[in-house]
């Protein structure tokens, strides 16, 4: 019993996530031939086809390597019947996902399938069959749930905590031969510093891209001169080409030289947050429009990096005199955005600070023989978007092997404890609401017994 909600507890937090996940990467494999499908679950005006309860089964199977499937694919169907029944209740009490946010999150997601293809629009083309407006547009449906569902969760939970008494009560409750065992986990933090260009090297940009804006005005082709200049790899092959994004879609600097011009007319050049712009807007409709521009990236020089290099050799200095702690030295000078907010400490997806060997990466051959408390000296870095920089790695702590305790991990039982009972809390709210909402579960799964203890 006991095995059973802790798996249930885990799939609250990850299932409609995974769904998600699992249909852009799959979606463009199922088609139109398919054989047709069976409804297991009809929720309101909602329904759970035998498709989507295999595929998000299948896949939470195969990550988290979890056995027994009779359980599993009970527990999913529970969960996404549960997401189903937030989504009719969310139209009752007239809860939305705001606007904004749903196209900054979607905008973020179509950024992270551009990466997993180097940026290259005509790959991602290649890979989905879709170019990217027919994949936001697909996705976008998917999304807007999701994010309903998170506020749902958020306002049925709201409030729920749990004290330092009932993290051990949930410690203690959890069979002896069921704790998890976690391999060696370290806590590592880095302060990340990016060289500036000069004011004569951005300049430098400005000049050539101005260069380039009176050859097109000159006859030459706009197209051709993205694909041979342009340093956005991703619209370069496209003749520097966009395609269509809403207003609030693209940094608010491009966005307004834009929208400010009429068809075929050429931008100013334009300075944002990665580099310069020569801009063309080709169309408009409504809130959309579609452009395309040259992009490029003031140059960094030696000396520029040597710069950045002395001050983290100084820091690092300070650190190991005691003159200066690790957390302050990172609130006053880290650059890495993700990490900024937690004073430079890297974090799992979870939100943990103590991450295990295997989720640290390429870091892991530089702090396997720190000791902690060590500093390394300042390092070459590349972030995942290809900027370069330089950076210190700090190792605050190394903890062995070992079986899940009170004293080493804390935080993930308290996690753990603080999920079920929210989930706990969102069960009675089910049984309390499933009266105002139609649920029916097709009687091949009628031995699930839809959240029932």
């Amino acid at each position: 019993m006991q095995k059973k909600r802790n798996t249930k507890v885990f799939l609250r937090k990850v299932v409609y996530l995974t769904s998600l996940f699992f249909f852009t990467n799959a979606s463009a494999q199922i088609g139109s031939g398919d054989v047709a499908d069976k409804i297991v679950a009809w929720i309101d005006n909602e329904i759970i086809l035998q498709s989507e309860l295999k595929m998000t089964t299948a896949q939470f199977i195969g990550q988290y390597k979890i056995g027994d499937k009779g359980d599993i694919s009970c527990d999913v169907l529970e969960t996404m019947v549960l997401n189903k029944v937030m989504i009719a209740k969310s139209k009752i009490d007239s809860v939305y996902v705001d606007k904004e946010q749903l196209d900054q999150e979607l905008n973020r997601r179509i950024q992270q399938i551009f990466a997993q293809y180097g940026g290259d629009a005509s790959t991602v083309l290649e890979q989905y069959g879709k170019t990217i407006d027919q994949l936001k547009e697909e996705i976008r449906p998917n999304l807007e749930e999701q994010l309903l569902i998170q506020k749902m969760q958020e306002k049925i939970t709201a409030g729920v905590n749990v004290t330092p008494k009932e993290v051990k009560q949930f410690y203690k409750q959890i069979p002896k031969d069921s704790l998890p065992k976690f391999s060696t986990q370290v806590e590592v933090g880095h302060i990340v510093r990016y060289p500036k260009p000069s004011e004569d090297e951005k300049e430098k940009t400005i000049r050539f891209l101005e260069d380039l804006k009176k050859r097109i005005v000159a006859g030459e082709d706009f197209g051709a001169l993205a694909q041979e200049y342009s340093e956005d790899p991703g619209s370069a092959k496209l003749n520097g080409e966009l395609g269509f994004f809403k207003r609030g879609d693209l940094v608010p600097e491009y966005e307004a030289a834009a929208l400010s011009m009429r068809p075929g007319e050429l931008s100013q050049i334009v300075a944002s947050q990665f580099g310069f712009h020569l801009i063309q807007l080709i169309e408009r409709r409504g809130n959309e429009f579609n452009s395309r521009h040259i992009l490029l990236k003031a140059k960094s020089s030696f000396n520029d990096m040597e710069r950045e290099t002395y001050l983290l050799d100084s820091l690092r200095e300070l650190i190991l005199k005691d003159s200066l702690d690790f957390s302050s030295a990172a609130f006053k000078n880290n650059e890495d955005p993700i990490s900024k907010s937690t004073n430079g400490y890297l974090t799992d997806s979870d939100g943990n600070y103590k991450m295990s060997v295997e989720k640290v990466g390429t870091v892991y051959f530089t702090i396997e023989d720190m000791e902690p408390g060590d500093i390394s000296k300042p390092l070459a870095y590349v972030d995942d978007e290809g900027k370069t920089g330089v950076r210190l790695l700090y190792l605050k702590s190394r903890t062995l092997p070992h079986v899940a305790n009170l004293t080493d991990d804390y935080q993930q039982l308290r996690e753990a404890s603080l999920s079920e009972k929210k989930n706990k809390v969102v069960e009675d709210w089910f049984a309390q609401t499933r009266d105002q909402i139609y649920v029916r579960v097709g009687p091949e799964y009628k031995n699930c017994k839809i959240l029932e203890e």
